[in-house]
């Protein structure tokens, strides 16, 4: 695997990808006071001139790793690149699922280990780090009693505590890592959830070679810029179609009400698909409007998003649909998701029926963050409606029953995450979410060959609580689900 930094030359490549011209980041004259960790990175000769003539160039650092250092955060902390297996099989289709955690949605005080470089720290007067097992305790204590937290968020939000969170969750650090894992699993389609960044993203992915528009001069136009009427989704849809992009931003979302109390230009998050543009070629995208009602006061619309693709090498064309189900863990919040996955908008498809139809065409993948799990007790819940539909299997069909029923131990889970005393929903303060939410379902069109990114498996809760998410080497609260697939026209 590669290290978190490399030397510094003119053809010099970091994930197997010509830099063409875009390089690595070098740090600024005017950053040499922040230089600690540099420092202790650079080759030595035996203690001796560093100028000497036998020294190696000075190590320079990825663009994840200088945006870390600029945070203070230890570079002894920083992960290596082996995270994904290398490039697909050509005649194989990797797909990558994930939920990005939005940026607007993204400081609410996620529970995460201290990464601050010591000497950082000590220059800022951040104290020491606080013990994480310590605080698990109490905080699951409190919990347990209902107590109120009030006395441990005023206990444990630190200053330090406080900047190690902020710098765990700073976008322009998250987004460095997410495009070291686009490019060294080299995905052809990307599927993403809480995609706040849309404009940001859709010119980066543009450099690595994906594409999410029938013509390369649609470019993504905010949703929030139009003035949609209430009580109108067909409207919402038009607006979609009329960007051509494959991104279904939600309309008047709490991510983009949350994200503009610190940034004026704050967008809405939403759904996209993306595509390896030397690999596949797209041939239509459409989108479906759900989780709405037709009441003449709505105005926050949401939307599934399908493009239809046909691989360039043997022309064979296949359907991927994306969705982001709402979430929450109670049965009532269970009943909401398969109302709206059931219950058509006035002009539409229900949403099953939809997907109904789209598997019926032909191979299809239907990637989501479901918000549920498998192993839901209700007798109705949304894995088994999906499951349930004809010639359709899942990418956890060798951990989870059609059924539900858990086939093997320990199961893998898509998130494993928990808020800490930092944050600003109190109810929500040391509730382990550690599941399976995030899905790819398929059509007996492709087969499942194998999982690129191996799933989080943890033996029990306190192996999980030791390996909380969001972190440096998965920058979201949820873990990417890659996977490689064959067509069924094509020998597997």
């Amino acid at each position: 695997s590669f290290f978190t930094y490399v030397q510094a030359s003119p053809c010099t490549t970091l994930f197997g990808i010509h830099c063409m011209g875009c390089g690595v980041s070098k740090a600024s004259p005017e950053d040499a006071e922040d230089a600690t960790m540099i420092d202790d990175l650079a080759l030595k000769s035996g203690g001796g001139d560093q100028t000497s003539e036998f020294a190696p160039p000075a190590p320079v650092l990825t663009p994840h790793g200088e945006r870390a250092r600029l945070l203070g955060i230890s570079q002894s902390q920083l992960p290596g690149t082996s995270l994904i297996q290398g490039a697909p099989d050509p005649t194989s289709i990797r797909v990558m699922q994930w939920n990005l955690l939005a940026n607007g949605m993204a400081h609410d005080g996620f529970l995460v280990n201290d990464v601050m470089d010591e000497t950082k720290a000590t220059e800022l007067g951040l104290g020491a780090a606080s013990d994480l097992e310590g605080v698990l305790e109490e905080v699951r204590a409190a919990k347990k009693a209902k107590a109120d937290m009030a006395p441990l968020q005023e206990k444990f939000a630190s200053a330090r505590s406080r900047r190690n969170h902020d710098a765990i969750v700073d976008w322009d650090l998250r987004w460095a890592r997410m495009k070291e894992v686009i490019s060294m699993g080299q995905p052809d389609v990307i599927t993403c959830q809480e995609l706040d960044k849309m404009a940001h993203v859709q010119t980066e992915l543009a450099e690595l070679g994906y594409e999410c528009s029938l013509s390369p001069a649609s470019q993504y136009s905010p949703v929030h810029k139009v003035a949609l009427p209430a009580g109108k989704p067909s409207e919402y849809i038009e607006h979609l179609k009329s960007v051509g992009v494959s991104f279904a931003p939600n309309a008047k979302s709490t991510c983009r009400k949350l994200g503009l109390a610190s940034d004026e230009h704050a967008d809405d998050d939403g759904v996209a698909i993306f595509w390896k543009g030397s690999v596949l070629q797209a041939d239509h995208i459409d989108f479906l409007p759900y989780k709405g009602t037709q009441h003449e006061t709505n105005d926050k619309y949401a939307a599934m998003v399908h493009v239809t693709l046909t691989r360039k090498s043997d022309k064979l064309q296949f359907h991927v649909c994306c969705a982001h189900f709402s979430s929450g863990d109670s049965e009532k919040d269970e009943a909401e998701r398969l109302h709206d996955l059931t219950t058509p908008i006035e002009g539409f498809q229900s949403p099953i029926e939809w997907l109904q139809d789209i598997f019926a065409k032909g191979s299809t993948l239907f990637c989501l963050d479901a918000n549920t799990a498998p192993g839901r007790k209700e007798s109705s819940t949304v894995w088994k409606l999906l499951r349930g539909i004809v010639g359709v299997q899942s990418v956890w069909d060798k951990d989870y029953a059609p059924d539900g029923a858990v086939l093997c131990l320990p199961a893998p889970v898509t998130t494993n995450k928990m808020r800490g005393p930092l944050s600003g929903q109190p109810r929500k303060i040391g509730e382990h979410m550690c599941h399976i939410i995030d899905h790819i379902f398929f059509s007996t069109g492709f087969e499942m060959q194998q999982h690129a990114f191996t799933p989080l498996l943890y033996e029990n809760d306190s192996e999980a609580c030791n390996d909380l998410l969001p972190s440096l080497a998965i920058p979201s609260d949820h873990a990417p689900v890659v996977v490689d697939f064959c067509l069924r026209a094509v020998a597997c």
